[in-house]
This record gives C-alpha cells, sequence and structure tokens, in this order.
C-alpha cells in the first residue's frame, strides 16, 4: 500500500520543510523580543561609544562628551556631592515628530540605575523641533565605585523602554578617570539646552 507521504513529489516536501524551518526562526525571533513572564518587555538596544550616533525610532542621538567633579553649577543653583558628579553631554536630532529624550539613565556593571529626572539629579532638554539638533547636558550623582565601566540608557521615552529603541553608551569611565574627577577643585557647569546649533 502506497503512503501518502510517498505520493508527495520530493521537491513539495523540501519546500515544505524549509518553509517550516523558516517559519520557526521567525517565531524565534518574535519571542526573543517579546515580555516574558517575570521581565519588562525588551528593548531594540543598539550599543555605542561616545561620538557615535544611534538611530533611535523618532530620531538620532550622540553622546559628545563625558565629564566629572564633586560639585555642578546650573544657571539655578550649585550643589555639592558627597560622591561624584558624572556630566554627560549629548546631541538629539528628531526626524519626523517634535520629541523629546525623557529616558536617559546611567547603568552600571552591577546593574544599579540612575535616573536623570529622579533626586538631585539634572537634565536640561526640551521638545526637539524634526531636523534641528539639541544640545543637552545632564548631570548624575553617583557613588565613585560605581562609575567604573557605567553606560548611559536613552530612549525616546519616559517610562520603561520596553519593546522600543534604546542606546546603550560606553561613558569610558575608568578608575583613572574618577580619580581625576575626585582631585578637581573646580565645579561641573550644567547649561541650559540649546537648539539649532549642534554640540
Amino acid at each position: 500500500m502506497t503512503s501518502i507521504a510517498s505520493r508527495i513529489p520530493v521537491r513539495s516536501r523540501v519546500g515544505t520543510g524549509i518553509l517550516i524551518v523558516a517559519a520557526l526562526s521567525l517565531g524565534r525571533v518574535v519571542t526573543d523580543h517579546m515580555p516574558g513572564q517575570d521581565r519588562h518587555e525588551r528593548p531594540f538596544t543598539t550599543a555605542a561609544k561616545v561620538g557615535q550616533t544611534v538611530h533611535l525610532r523618532t530620531g538620532d542621538v550622540v553622546v559628545t562628551k563625558v565629564d566629572g567633579g564633586k560639585a555642578i553649577a546650573t544657571p539655578i543653583e550649585a550643589d555639592a556631592s558627597p560622591g561624584l558628579w558624572v556630566a554627560i553631554d549629548f546631541t538629539w536630532t528628531p526626524r519626523a515628530d517634535t520629541s523629546v529624550l525623557g529616558y536617559k539613565v546611567v547603568r552600571t556593571t552591577t546593574g544599579d540605575t540612575y535616573d536623570s529626572l529622579l533626586g538631585r539629579n539634572v537634565s536640561f532638554c526640551g521638545n526637539s523641533i524634526p531636523g534641528l539638533p539639541e544640545s543637552c547636558r545632564m548631570a548624575v550623582e553617583m557613588p565613585p565605585d560605581r562609575m567604573p565601566g557605567a553606560v548611559v540608557d536613552i530612549a525616546p521615552v519616559f517610562d520603561s523602554p520596553g519593546y522600543d529603541s534604546l542606546a546603550t553608551v560606553d561613558l569610558g569611565i575608568t578608575d583613572e578617570t574618577v580619580k581625576k574627577w575626585q582631585a578637581r577643585t573646580d565645579v561641573v557647569k550644567i547649561p541650559m539646552n540649546t537648539v539649532g546649533t549642534g554640540s
């Protein structure tokens, strides 16, 4: 008795097998970006270094400079820290819609996070006009021993960047960098944002 499988041409069976494998692979890709049962949705992350542009969902961002010290001065007030401040300059250029980088969080090698919008931390960055670069500086207060190896996560949202685009920029901070910042006696200035001039 001839089986059903034997009556199907070999070429058809091979083609069907390829389609099944492709479907399974696609399912794996989708699953890898779907939220797990015990964690937030995973963002689409692009790793970069200082000076490298990252193309996010609604625009382009580049971290242009990293500085630090024991005290900062904004146009409003000055603050000294028992630890250190890390100041991060970046330029944000929206592509299509007026938008803002609401999520700017420094993350350490141990997973600790320091949000630019919480505590005494500072971030002067407003709504940017499409096509015009906005130059901003943020400052985050941190323990010195947590700084080496830290990165800054940046996304065009205000809450969790899950299932959105995310720039993860290596700040290039080393033990020697921290020692240099600890020895500083001047303040790190945090100016207001500027639009249309670049960094």
